[in-house]
């Protein structure tokens, strides 16, 4: 088996640093709107957040009691500004109260 050299240049470090910093960046928005969904919505609803290659992170949130489930797409910037966050979600929740 023969092993390919990649020469280590300045563009590769930084763009290195820059995918780690925008993974460490995205963990912490993780982190950050898992904890507004914790605080919004009560154990009956089903929360994820999805991170995507592009930084944003998709966020759903299922009501099963009623079947409905409610997406949203959010870029970092939106979840840094914890009014709009709240804002956002509480139109999700608004949205699964809607009779279907």
């Amino acid at each position: 088996m023969n092993a390919v050299r990649v020469p280590m240049d300045g563009w590769n470090l930084q763009a290195r640093a820059r995918v780690f910093v925008t993974g460490s960046l995205l963990e912490t928005l993780m982190k950050t709107l898992s904890r507004h969904l914790a605080e919004t919505f009560t154990s009956q609803y089903c929360t994820r957040v999805e991170p995507q290659t592009d930084g944003r992170l998709v966020v759903h949130v299922g009501y099963p009691i009623n079947g409905t489930e409610a997406t949203r797409v959010m870029a970092g910037h939106q979840v840094q500004n914890t009014l709009l966050v709240e804002t956002i979600l509480e139109d999700m929740r608004n949205e699964l109260a809607r009779p279907h």
